[in-house]
This record gives structure tokens, sequence and C-alpha cells, in this order.
């Protein structure tokens, strides 16, 4: 059976969304790196910055094919097209440029912080762009001015088979985008790390004696 436009661009838009679970994936262990360096006082891990950007480069390329192919597709007037699949890309697609604008706006990253946001309006739209940027900017506000109680449910959070729960409602403090229990983890003599249960945004904040 010789393979249509339309299934042509459905296996790169599959191939994308599996580029966007890998980024996902990366952002992950680069922040639990990260995490390990700043309590070690290691040197922080450059390599996830080269390896995201191949990820990037392939995901780029096979985006590319789909066009081609959905273009191809849409000359040849073919109407039919597997909806849930394309309703799954996109929300795809979403949760990984959100992690990665999330990290970009909480490490300070203003090179990834402009080429996100305007990836982000491209594909997304102005208000989706927007509202995380605010909830980024209450998120910090929240994690400077609630740090005592963000500490204290953090310390008297249960633990269930050696794991410790940040995300039931005796984590007072909700991170204002996803709505994830906000809690602390002690970097060094003077500083804590905040970040969200349920999603990517964190906050370093020092403090003194």
């Amino acid at each position: 059976m010789q393979t249509t436009y339309l299934e042509e661009c459905l296996r790169y838009e599959r191939a994308v969304s599996e580029c966007c679970s890998l980024l996902a994936h990366l952002n992950k262990r680069r922040a639990a790196a990260e995490d390990a360096a700043r309590r070690n006082g290691w040197e922080m891990p450059d390599y996830f910055d080269k390896i995201v950007e191949r990820v990037r480069e392939m995901q780029k390329e096979f985006s590319d094919l789909a066009s081609c192919n959905w273009k191809l597709h849409e000359e040849t007037e073919v109407k039919e097209y597997d909806e849930d699949g394309m309703n799954n890309l996109i929300i795809a697609v979403a949760k990984s440029w959100a992690d990665d604008y999330e990290i970009a706006l909480s490490h300070r990253n203003e090179k990834q912080i402009k080429e996100l946001h305007d990836e982000g309006i491209k594909i997304l739209g102005e208000i989706v762009v927007e509202r995380v940027e605010r909830a980024h900017r209450a998120f910090v506000k929240s994690a400077r001015e609630d740090l005592k109680a963000i500490i204290a449910d953090t310390n008297k959070a249960p633990k269930y088979n050696n794991r410790t729960d940040h995300v039931g409602s005796h984590m007072q403090t909700r991170c204002p985008l996803c709505g994830g229990g906000m809690y602390s983890r002690r970097v060094g003599a003077n500083g804590y790390l905040i970040r969200c249960s349920g999603c990517s945004l964190s906050e370093m904040v020092e403090v003194r004696s």
C-alpha cells in the first residue's frame, strides 16, 4: 500500500512528539544534576546544553519534514486527518515548551528566554506566554516573602516509601502557575532553592543570619 502525504506527516509529527518527551526528560535530569552540584560545591554541568541543542536540531528537522508533507497533503485536497494524534501532539509540544521556558526564566537565561518567548508566541499565542511570565514573577515574589512558611511545610511534609510528599494540602504555599506545592531545599550555608512539585519553576533565595 502506498504511503500518503498525511501518513508521512503524522509519522514525522510523532517523531517531533518523541523529541518533546526527550527534552522534558533531559530538563528533569539537568535540574537534578544542578541540585547535586549546588549541594556538593561541584562545577555546574554544561553538557546538557549540548545534548538539548542536538535534540532540538532533530526536532526542527522532523517538524520541517512534517510541514512539507502536510502542505503536499493539503494540495491533494484530502481532508481527513488523525484528529486525536494532532491534539496529542499539540499537548506534548505545549508541555515541552512550558518546561523549557519555566527553566529559562528561573535560571535568568536571557538568550533562551528571548528564543522561547518568540517561539511560544508563534506556537501557543501571546496570552499563554504572558500567563507563564506573570506566574514566574508571582512565584519569585512568593518564594521570597513566604520563605519561612515554605521551609516549615517542607520540614513537616510526610514521607511515603522514602519519598517526601510535596504535593498534598499540607503544602500551604502553592505555585501560581500550576497549583503544585512550593518546597525548599537547603543549598550551602545561606541558600534555599524553592521548587514546585508540579512544574519546572524554581527560585534561589539567599538568606542572612
